[in-house]
């Protein structure tokens, strides 16, 4: 789907003169939750001027790339008037639409890289993270980790970096994920290092001991809320916005077990914002709510015994029919 097609003419009317590539936004959606931001965003060269001096590169996750070497490079403009909105679990749904083969980009990269081998270093990135959304994560390890090594670029080093430390993290090593964490931190001033630090302090405070319980939580919530105020990457590249939103439910837990609960709350709404309906953010929203109230309610009972309005009696009353301790028959 195209939204805002109306302004393609407009748009190719205005690119200045000489060799020039706008860049379009792909807005990819892999899920079915009412969520009101993609959860996978990529910027592609779609207007391109002139046509016979750029040749499309790389066999998956295509680029557009000049074929004169421009001096200096070819200028590109972000246009986001217009949008791509790729929705693949409804495209899969339409009757006659071909299967998408598992494993196919797979398939491709690592036969392409069979004949190029590391002189397409972005190829080298997308097999690795191919690798990973299959399972092989030895391979994946090892492609990425070669990648970094190699990559001269920081936008596409740092997402490498993150994807190693989301491999280790979901393979329990969580000091070697923490280190490639940190990696992707010196890269680039994303936030999404942080949420991963986020993750990685809140899976040692659950799976360590107990004597470090309570300082792996205060480290999570130390990065999570140092990620707070930072904006979304700026790239061109695959990346996922969800990351933010996904963190508040680590974020809102963590809140509310050091007894913030307005602020736990607070996160919810912020996780809310991004994914509306999510079940789980949802459902402790209301929990923290209720507590809030409930916290509202003793001090107003309080206050009201304390005026000689209501004596303790009457207060204990009122409190066991707002907590079902008592029924009125």
């Amino acid at each position: 789907l195209v939204v805002g097609a109306e302004h393609l003419r407009r748009l190719a009317a205005e690119q200045p003169a000489g060799q020039f590539a706008n860049l379009i936004a792909y807005e990819y959606s892999y899920s079915d939750a009412a969520l009101t931001h993609a959860n996978c965003v990529h910027w592609r060269e779609r207007l391109i001027k002139p046509v016979k001096e750029f040749t499309w590169a790389t066999p998956c996750h295509e680029v557009c790339v000049s074929r004169t070497g421009t001096p200096g490079g070819t200028p590109h403009i972000a246009s986001p008037e217009v949008r791509i909105l790729h929705r693949a679990q409804h495209a899969a749904a339409i009757p006659g639409t071909k299967p998408r083969e598992i494993g196919r980009n797979l398939r491709i990269l690592t036969a392409y890289l069979k004949r190029v081998g590391e002189g397409d270093p972005r190829a080298m990135y997308y097999c690795g993270v191919e690798y990973s959304r299959h399972g092989h994560f030895g391979k994946a390890r090892e492609i990425l980790r070669r990648y970094v090594e190699i990559s001269g670029w920081s936008d596409e080093r740092c997402l490498a970096q993150l994807e190693l430390g989301r491999i280790l993290l979901n393979e329990g090593d969580c000091k070697e994920a923490l280190r490639w964490a940190t990696e992707a931190l010196l890269t680039k001033s994303w936030p999404d290092p942080y949420w991963l630090i986020t993750k990685i302090f809140w899976r040692m405070a659950l799976e360590g001991t107990e004597a470090d319980f309570e300082m792996n939580l205060r480290r999570a919530h130390t990065w999570a809320e140092r990620g707070q105020p930072l904006e979304d990457a700026h790239t061109v590249l695959f990346y996922n916005p969800m990351e933010r939103f996904e963190t508040e439910r680590i974020f809102s837990r963590i809140k509310a077990h050091f007894g913030d609960i307005e602020g736990a709350a607070v996160a919810c709404r912020r996780g809310l914002a991004g994914m509306p309906g999510d079940p789980d953010l949802m459902g402790q929203l209301q929990q923290y709510e209720a507590v809030r109230i409930g916290a509202e309610v003793d001090t107003a009972l309080a206050r009201l015994v304390t005026l000689g309005k209501i004596d303790q009696a009457t207060a204990q009353a009122i409190e066991g029919l707002l907590t079902g301790k008592l029924s009125v028959s």
